[in-house]
């Protein structure tokens, strides 16, 4: 028998989602507790005038309601998150963020929650004299990222600083945080990593004792656009060998096969390919071998579904939370408005004037072939047009397009960090099914791979997850 979960939404008057995989409790849709076993998390979201979230509301598993806040700035970018804390309880900010004039994100402090206890023994354990002492490390900084840029808004540095050792607590209190990793995005002679095309070619990260770094170069085939070839991962340390990624394109510039390799090692290539319908839509994507497929509405991705039968409708679903969209140029397709662009790169049509902006442009001078800077958008206010936005690069696996490199233990240069319904009261269904359905295949026929993100009603959503599960065609 399939195991099926029923999730349900709201939404407020202006169409913002205020309760996300809820349960349905004598007709009101509510936050449901964390269940076990299952990734899926229910919470509600409560906005201030200017529409941003500023509030999550979540029940732990033992029933307890807890709220995290969020401050932003009169630029309506976020600026403090709060630790989510028993309701009356009192909390502490977890994450502050900076930005520069140009309004972008030059530094993102997190700090250790209210209540963070480290702890550490002191004594001789043969001799049975050991004590035990505890620091309170609350509201100490436990991790941050600063970023710089060049006098076109591209990237120029990323570091990374933490909290290194077993020790580093026990001096005095909120010591400085040590360098853990920086990206360069330059070459190693201090020119700029960028073509003259803005184009990234080639990029370093090297660890935070400098003891050794890794560089990614990345070549483009010209078309009507530029179309990423191969990235090269090489490295100062002999344990990591040089890999290779390599793209193909058809005729009609579509990426239709990836393959990772290792030249002159005994590591096995890694092979993702696609197929795509009439309409140029990617359908399935196979990473070794192992298919993938994809399920849309009105253009837009709703669902997953594995060759072992299992369904994942909820992952794709309005009120997801990113803080890595909107990091690659994106190209003008024909038809294309700047709202459809923002839909397609932040999952958000709403944030076109984040596009107007960083590119000077009107709808009525949006090029076909020509490309956008995106700037790195934190989605955070979501409504019932929200989607994740569909991306082919991304699965449960370590092979990545955009960092030529392996990261399975062969040897391969390593990865780094890059109240009122609108619809009315509608479930929205995660089927978890783990005996596989012939028919399925043959529902998944035609469904095409958005070009421009458009929101489908949950009802649509429910229909079609709903045949999938029955294994009905409708």
């Amino acid at each position: 028998m399939p195991n099926v979960q029923t999730l349900w939404f709201s939404y407020d008057a202006e169409n913002r989602v205020r309760v996300v995989n809820g349960a349905l409790v004598n007709g009101q849709i509510v936050v449901a507790g964390k269940q076990a076993n299952s990734d899926v998390e229910s919470y509600a979201l409560h906005y201030d005038a200017a529409g941003h979230a500023v509030s999550r509301t979540t029940v732990t598993s033992w029933g307890a309601t807890q709220v995290a806040q969020s401050m932003y700035t009169l630029r309506g970018q976020l600026e403090l998150e709060y630790a989510a804390v028993n309701v009356g309880q009192t909390t502490g900010v977890v994450a502050k963020h900076t930005y520069d004039a140009a309004g972008r994100e030059i530094e993102l402090t997190e700090y250790f929650a209210p209540g963070t206890v480290r702890s550490y023994l002191v004594g001789n354990p043969k001799m049975g004299e050991q004590t035990e002492y505890e620091v309170d490390v609350s509201g100490w900084r436990s991790h941050q990222t600063k970023t710089t840029y060049d006098v076109d808004g591209r990237v120029l540095q990323v570091s990374e600083l933490g909290r290194t050792g077993q020790t580093w607590f026990r001096g005095a209190p909120d010591p400085a945080l040590t360098t853990l990793s920086t990206v360069f995005y330059s070459t190693a002679s201090g020119g700029s990593g960028y073509n003259s095309a803005g184009m990234l070619v080639t990029y370093r990260y090297q660890t935070g004792s400098g003891t050794y770094t890794h560089t990614y170069t990345t070549e483009y085939a010209k078309r009507e656009t530029y179309l990423e070839k191969t990235v090269t991962g090489t490295s100062t340390d002999p344990n990591y060998k040089r890999t290779v990624t390599t793209s193909i394109y058809d005729q009609m510039g579509r990426r239709v096969k990836i393959t990772q390799s290792t030249p002159g090692q005994s590591v096995p290539t890694q092979v993702r390919s696609f197929s795509f319908d009439a309409s140029g839509g990617i359908l399935t994507r196979r990473d070794n071998g192992s298919p993938q497929h994809y399920v849309y509405v009105n253009g837009q991705q709703v669902a997953t579904l594995g060759e072992d039968g299992k369904i994942d409708a909820a992952s794709q679903l309005t009120a997801f939370d990113s803080s890595q969209m909107g990091t690659e140029p994106a190209m003008v397709l024909e038809g294309d408005t700047l709202q459809s662009i923002a839909q397609r790169v932040y999952g958000n049509g709403s944030l076109w004037y984040v596009l107007a902006a960083a590119n000077a442009v009107t709808d009525a001078e949006l090029v076909v072939g020509s490309t956008l800077k995106v700037p790195s958008m934190k989605t955070t206010a979501n409504d019932a047009t929200t989607f994740k936005p569909f991306d082919p690069n991304v699965d449960d696996h370590a092979m990545l397009v955009h960092c030529g490199i392996t990261t399975r233990g062969d040897n391969g240069v390593g990865n780094h960090p890059s109240s009122r319904c609108q619809w009315g009261v509608t479930a929205v269904p995660w089927a978890c099914v783990w005996t596989w359905m012939p028919r399925c295949k043959k529902l998944l026929t035609g469904l095409r791979h958005p070009r421009r993100m458009r929101a489908s009603p949950p009802a649509q959503v429910a229909e079609l997850v709903d045949a999938l599960v029955s294994g009905t065609s409708g």
